[in-house]
């Protein structure tokens, strides 16, 4: 059995991570799991709490009845919304994270952490959790995932390559039981300003831990990631492939060979929109014309109007639009030009441009096509 005194290399990560990552990596890293922890909420009160609206009329208007009413209002809109959002999360995904989580406590027994797993359950219900979870949350990630000996501090043999996302999940299961089945939600984890060393929030928001995964990320992610040279180059390519009015097949076996003008077109305009917005591919690629409006402002500027109906993160709607602007100085990122010539091929191909068509055609479908 692994002891605390034994874990030196992941001491030396962490220590290593906190010199490294500055605070605006940390607020970014911050927002984008409390982003992923929340995107699936319902949003809106159960319908049977209206009534209760109706009964308020009712109630006795002594101190000590109205007290009792509240109290019971509150328990039962708490329990109505953890229905609610509990059936937001697949039960795939509830039973994955459900068994990621009892990996995590049967960790923290084994080094020594916890006596038994339910131990932390206890501490959250006492309103006593330690300082030192978040740590246990972040050593936890790098045993099943850093290439780096938690003990040690030497590279692992042998060991399997694990994405950064994977990583991400791992941290999501252990917060999604925190944070909304324990309900310490999704506030940073903090001091208690008012009783000293004890503890808000949900540990999985607090530095130590997006220290970790900001570090744990650079180098999985960074070679990854698209920049502004790489689409100026893709845009040039591009725009070299010769024009033939004629429409032949092609090959996607053939690097030189695997699509007309036309995809590459169309091409261009995803990979800008996806770019300049974040989105992922599927979301792109679902799309209608109807969510996107091209206008000129009052100014004279045009600009380019994105509106989705659901993303991963935020799967009952409600999302802000993206406004995109024409951008002359820098084409190769320009949205507007891009789904702009988009439009008038597929006016000239004689495809739908209004209302609720796919705005975008399947890649692979026409890749031999057009």
């Amino acid at each position: 059995m692994r002891t605390r005194s034994q874990l030196s290399g992941a001491q030396q990560c962490l220590e290593e991570a906190a010199a490294e990552v500055d605070e605006l990596s940390i607020q970014a890293e911050q927002e984008d799991a409390i982003e992923f922890l929340t995107g699936s909420i319902t949003h809106g009160i159960m319908e049977d709490t209206a009534a209760d609206d109706d009964d308020e009329e009712n109630e006795t208007n002594t101190e000590s009845g109205e007290h009792v009413a509240k109290k019971a209002r509150h328990e039962k809109y708490s329990k109505n919304l953890g229905t609610a959002s509990g059936d937001t999360l697949v039960k795939k995904t509830r039973d994955e994270y459900a068994r990621l989580y009892e990996q995590f406590a049967e960790f923290c027994v084994e080094v020594g952490y916890v006596k038994k797993a339910s131990d932390i359950e206890e501490f959250v219900l006492k309103r006593r959790v330690p300082a030192e979870v978040p740590t246990w949350v972040a050593v936890w990630v790098m045993d099943k995932g850093d290439e780096i000996n938690i003990e040690t501090g030497l590279p692992k043999q042998d060991v399997p390559f694990v994405k950064y996302a994977t990583a991400q999940k791992w941290r999501a299961a252990v917060s999604h039981q925190f944070g909304r089945l324990w309900g310490l939600g999704t506030q940073l984890w903090m001091e208690n300003p008012l009783r000293p060393g004890t503890y808000l929030g949900n540990p999985c928001l607090s530095p130590v831990v997006s220290q970790y995964m900001v570090r744990a990320g650079r180098d999985v992610t960074s070679a990854q990631a698209v920049n502004e040279s790489n689409m100026k180059a893709l845009s040039e390519y591009n725009k070299n492939v010769p024009r033939d009015e004629e429409i032949t097949a092609g090959s996607h076996k053939e690097p030189d060979n695997w699509g007309g003008w036309r995809v590459r077109v169309m091409l261009n305009a995803i990979y800008t929109i996806s770019m300049l917005c974040l989105l992922r591919f599927g979301e792109v690629l679902n799309l209608m014309w109807e969510d996107v409006k091209l206008e000129t402002l009052d100014d004279g500027r045009v600009r380019l109007e994105i509106r989705l109906l659901v993303r991963k993160t935020h799967q009952t709607g409600d999302i802000a639009p993206f406004y995109l602007y024409r951008n002359t100085e820098r084409p190769w990122m320009c949205a507007v030009s891009a789904l702009s010539e988009w439009w008038r091929l597929t006016r000239k191909l004689g495809l739908g441009t209004a209302g609720p068509t796919v705005l975008f055609l399947n890649v692979f479908a026409t890749i031999c096509a057009i």
